[in-house]
């Protein structure tokens, strides 16, 4: 099987509680309903990728644990090739614990583990070489990050590389992410992240990364569909809104719509036609509980694309 894109970050477990509202100060809150699920920013993006219908594979190391061989098997289930997933049997999974209010709002507790283990080696970065796309995600610490800047630094020109810092990785300043930053065909951040990582709003910010050396920066806005600035050309591409009734839960809102775009891309579509798939895909994440219960395949991606492709025009 011909892989075309392969992820790399953190593999986690999910444990998801949905919550009227998330506990400040002393309060205490009753859980109403619970959820446990595979998650990890790139593995997500994978996982949907997956779903429409692209060959991928993945970087990673889980536990010799229950959540291990869950998160393992969910990704079997939709054709990923886990060759490159490593057990750690001295270290427990990753896990996130993630807490979600009626209006999709969360707050998310990391508990890093064999995540933190994996280590590039030279059959990794050969067997990368003929990849169309490499996805890289945040994870704790600073092992995988320091990975991640190690195969990018040995990677093929031919594999175009997309950037996802998150917030785990914006915190950490534009220096500390340049090597990966300046190599990256894309990064995606939201308007947070932009505004962590450049000191500037979303706007100034992804002009500022450009002249720093990103080639194109994609800045999802949530509600308002998402910005996109390169070549000193920049557009906002609108998202279909929906009812605040249909919104379940935000988690995995920004790996959906990167899974949206490179899917567009892969299949040739306008660059704005491909930043609507990512919208549209997202659109359908925040109505599932968890990162990829509301996911679509192909057919229902592509169906819901051309009730709305006349929002973008062709490029």
């Amino acid at each position: 099987m011909k892989i075309d894109v392969v992820g790399f970050g953190a593999l986690n477990y999910d444990y998801i509680f949905v919550v009227d509202k998330l506990a400040s100060g002393n309060q205490q809150v009753i859980i109403k309903q619970a959820l446990g699920t595979p998650g990890g920013s790139s593995a997500n993006t994978i996982y949907s990728l997956s779903k429409l219908g692209i060959k991928t594979g993945f970087f990673g190391a889980v536990g010799d644990d229950v959540e291990g061989v869950q998160i393992k098997s969910q990704m079997q289930e939709v054709g990923i090739d886990i060759s490159r997933i490593r057990k750690v049997p001295s270290k427990a999974t990753s896990k996130v614990f993630v807490f979600v209010d009626r209006s999709g709002e969360r707050a998310m507790y990391s508990l890093p583990g064999a995540s933190t283990s994996f280590r590039v080696n030279k059959s990794d970065i050969i067997w990368l070489s003929d990849k169309k796309f490499i996805i890289i995600s945040s994870a704790p610490g600073k092992e995988i990050l320091n990975e991640q800047k190690n195969l990018i630094a040995n990677i093929k020109k031919s594999t175009k590389t997309i950037f996802i810092p998150g917030a785990l990785y914006a915190r950490y300043g534009f220096s500390e992410l340049e090597p990966i930053l300046t190599k990256s065909d894309i990064v995606i951040l939201n308007s947070r992240e932009t505004l962590e990582l450049t000191g500037r709003k979303f706007q100034v910010g992804a002009k500022w990364l450009i002249k720093k050396g990103c080639k194109m920066v994609v800045i999802t806005l949530g509600r308002q569909g998402c910005f996109i600035y390169y070549s000193k050309k920049s557009r906002i591409i609108p998202t279909i809104k929906l009812s605040d009734n249909k919104i379940v839960d935000s988690t995995g809102a920004g790996d959906a719509f990167a899974a949206g775009l490179v899917y567009g891309l892969l299949n040739k579509f306008p660059l704005s036609k491909a930043a609507l798939l990512g919208n549209l895909n997202a659109r359908f994440c925040i109505q599932g509980l968890g990162a990829r219960s509301g996911l679509p395949d192909e057919i229902t991606l592509i169906n819901e694309f051309r009730k709305y492709s006349k929002v973008v025009e062709n490029e």
